[in-house]
């Protein structure tokens, strides 16, 4: 829906609104995947239960629910970003934040925190994590500073 907005305005010739558009997709994708994340966080137990039965792989879903319910932002928010961006014209930039984010930085982060540092499975979440906030931070940089070109 963000970049339909964002779209809409830019053919509008109005890019104010095309910012606007962007940064209140942004803030509301933040509220809303804060609230699923905050439920994945809260509720790990059961979702682990509606797996399992065992309690020792209970124990260990229960370990990767609660660090996987922190993606929901950063993931959602390069989503909308990214669409934010390919709204402006702007696809291969956009293509090349995601690549930047995921091969040069969650592949290499994640083999770094397993296989030098020693740490279990969820640090393989938290490589994620980390990708997802660069593609974030990446993309809106990125939407920003073409929003502003264009004002």
């Amino acid at each position: 829906a963000t970049g339909v907005r964002v779209g809409i305005e830019v053919g509008r010739g109005r890019p104010g609104e095309a910012a606007f558009a962007g940064w209140t997709g942004l803030g509301s994708v933040a509220v809303i995947m804060s609230l699923i994340g905050l439920g994945v966080f809260a509720g790990r137990g059961t979702i682990a239960a509606l797996y399992t039965d065992d309690p020792v792989i209970a124990a260990r879903a229960m370990g990767l629910f609660a660090v996987a319910a922190f993606i929901f932002v950063p993931d959602g928010a390069q989503v909308v970003m990214g669409q934010a961006v390919r709204a402006l014209g702007d696809a291969w930039v956009a293509v090349a934040c995601y690549v930047g984010a995921f091969i040069a930085l969650m592949l290499p982060l994640g083999w770094l925190l397993v296989h030098r540092f020693g740490f279990d499975e969820r640090v393989l979440i938290v490589a994620i994590i980390a990708s997802c906030w660069l593609a974030t931070i990446l993309l809106a940089l990125r939407f920003d500073w073409l929003t502003r070109r264009r004002l």
